[in-house]
């Protein structure tokens, strides 16, 4: 079953009806065409049958409407007992009135008996209305009751005879007593001075220069060159050339043109040549020292080869 029951009966019952009136108004305009004669009787029961059928639907959903604004969505959705109250009489509205307008409709005879039409159409929406109002009673019943409100409790006002003076029983006058005098200080306390605590300098601990020991040569090996050699030096190769900056790696501002290592004068390590072996400029120091003193040492013996000679 659907959330909405007893909206969606209601809904077809007042459907129902307006279908109902229709079909009556073609029964009688179809009676009129056939210029049938009626008694003054037979009009006043078809008008009565016609407003019984126009007034049923608008009827039934005035009573709905206003069971759905008290409660709301409980009413439309509804109880069991009201569902299939509801569905009941939807059946016999269908059964009684639809049935009997369309068989009048489509048969040979055009008779029809409008105090049975009258009859189903008032039993439907008499059984509908009541069906509402038996579920609307029993859905405020089971609906929590909320609590009244507390009406505020009021002071009660007082007597204005409360608020009266009173005279005195005994008419004799009163003495009225003055308030003491404020009493005066002779001296002022004394006033307490604040003295900020004094504040503590602090000193920076003494600085203590520290002197460190040169470091010592390389024993065993002649001390480098002085870094700018005059051309007269004895034993320097007359094919030395000098050398840039970037190429005087070693601190010679010399290096011989083709002999590399093997002519007598100074020489200079190069630079890929350093770049090969990865050694620092410590190990470059030493090195050439000893090709120095080698070089010096080769020169020495062949000049002394030559003065033997």
């Amino acid at each position: 079953m659907s959330g909405l029951e007893v909206a969606a009966a209601v809904g077809a019952i007042v459907s129902g009806f307006s279908s109902g009136v229709a079909l009556f108004q073609k029964f009688r305009s179809k009676r009129k065409k056939d210029k049938k004669k009626e008694s003054q009787q037979r009009l006043e029961a078809a008008q009565k049958t016609q407003d019984s059928l126009v007034q049923a639907g608008p009827s039934v959903q005035q009573k709905y409407g206003e069971g759905f604004a008290h409660i709301g969505t409980p009413f439309a959705i509804g109880d069991d007992l009201g569902r299939i109250q509801l569905l009941s009489h939807l059946a016999n509205l269908q059964q009684s009135i639809i049935e009997l307008l369309s068989d009048a409709l489509g048969g040979d005879s055009i008779t029809l008996s409008l105090s049975r039409l009258q009859t189903s159409s008032e039993t439907v929406r008499s059984g509908s209305v009541r069906t509402l109002i038996d579920q609307y009673q029993r859905l405020a019943v089971a609906r929590p009751i909320p609590a009244p409100l507390q009406p505020v409790q009021s002071s009660p006002s007082p007597d204005p005879q409360h608020w009266a003076i009173q005279a005195p029983s005994d008419q004799r006058p009163r003495l009225i007593r003055s308030p003491p005098p404020p009493r005066v200080l002779s001296t002022p306390p004394p006033q307490v001075q604040w003295t900020p605590p004094p504040q503590v300098q602090q000193t920076s601990p003494p600085q203590v220069q520290r002197t460190y020991p040169a470091p010592p040569q390389a024993q065993g090996y002649p001390p480098a060159p002085p870094p700018t050699v005059p051309r007269s030096t004895p034993g320097l190769c007359p094919e030395a050339v000098r050398i840039s900056s970037s190429d005087a790696t070693v601190g010679l501002p010399y290096r011989c043109k083709g002999c590399k290592f093997g002519h007598t004068g100074y020489a200079t390590l190069s630079t890929t040549w350093k770049r090969k072996i990865k050694i620092s400029e410590d190990d470059v120091k030493v090195i050439w020292g000893y090709l120095t003193t080698k070089l010096i040492i080769q020169s020495h013996l062949q000049r002394k080869e030559k003065s033997y000679v």
